[in-house]
């Protein structure tokens, strides 16, 4: 039995990486003034945002699970589908029930417990198993066990757009950015987000996001993943602090993210995203 792959649009493959792979694309929408858009560039994401338009992100329609399961089904072909953290979005959820609905038990699905880069990660990881003749019952654990090797850390420009989303007040990020405050967050085991510490100013971000990097034993057999939100001036300057520390950096690997992330972090925001080495393979 053929077996396909299904991404959400969290995991920020570009289009030509959906065709590329063979992925199934699936679009997680983004609002602007309560008007839903399904399947929205990058480059017109963020220029709504330096129009001054407010996002805000929304989960897919249960409808295109139930689309995308039948059409499965129908094709007698197996359906393995990555998507962002449960605790960050209602999507997994929303696939299991469709799932159920459907009553078609060849359809598989994974919480990536990330987003961004970490869940494109994943992607990539269940595709070579695809690829090796693996059964998806099989694949399935193998990717349960990968996904907590996936590190993602990253640390905010702004304060603004949490501030717009309801997650932190406005006079909290109004005093935060005055102080050039830029906090470091990361996923959690379990798929939250976690704020890991704060840093006043870029260099001393730098510093710390050094520190924890230093501190990982990275698996060199993976990229490196520069990702930055918009502006790619804060992970250049980071990507060459991390050259004169000996980690080599590909430039086909500085990764730009869309709205699903981007929508929290706004502008100027960059990280990475690397896998650690597994204790097993030593």
């Amino acid at each position: 039995m053929e077996t396909k792959i299904l991404v959400d649009t969290a995991a920020d493959l570009s289009e030509e990486e959906y065709r590329q792979y063979g992925f199934i694309k699936f679009n997680l929408p983004v609002l602007f003034d309560g008007e839903e858009y399904s399947d929205m560039s990058n480059e017109e994401f963020w220029h709504r945002l330096e129009e001054g338009q407010v996002p805000k992100t929304s989960q897919a329609s249960p409808e295109l699970f139930r689309e995308e399961f039948e059409k499965a089904k129908e094709n007698n072909y197996a359906l393995l589908c990555i998507l962002i953290s449960s605790n960050f979005s209602g999507t997994y959820q929303s696939a299991l029930r469709i799932k159920e609905e459907v009553g078609y038990e060849h359809i598989y699905i994974v919480d990536s417990l990330c987003a961004s880069v970490a869940e494109k990660t994943l992607a990539l990881k269940a595709l070579e198993y695809v690829q090796l003749g693996l059964d998806p019952k099989d694949i399935v654990p193998k990717l349960d066990e990968f996904k907590h090797h996936i590190r993602l850390f990253a640390c905010l420009d702004t304060l603004k757009y949490l501030a717009l989303g309801g997650r932190i007040s406005v006079t909290l990020a109004t005093l935060g950015n005055l102080l050039k405050l830029r906090p470091i967050f990361t996923f959690t085991d379990d798929g939250k987000i976690k704020i890991l510490g704060k840093a006043i100013g870029l260099n001393m971000a730098f510093g710390k996001m050094m520190n924890l990097i230093k501190n990982e034993k990275i698996d060199n057999q993976y990229p490196i993943y520069p990702i930055y939100a918009d502006k790619d001036i804060n992970i250049r300057k980071f990507v060459e602090k991390m050259g004169k520390e000996g980690y080599s950096i590909e430039e086909k690997n500085i990764m730009g993210i869309g709205s699903t992330i981007g929508t929290h972090m706004g502008p100027g925001g960059f990280g990475i995203v690397y896998v650690l080495q597994n204790p097993k393979d030593e």
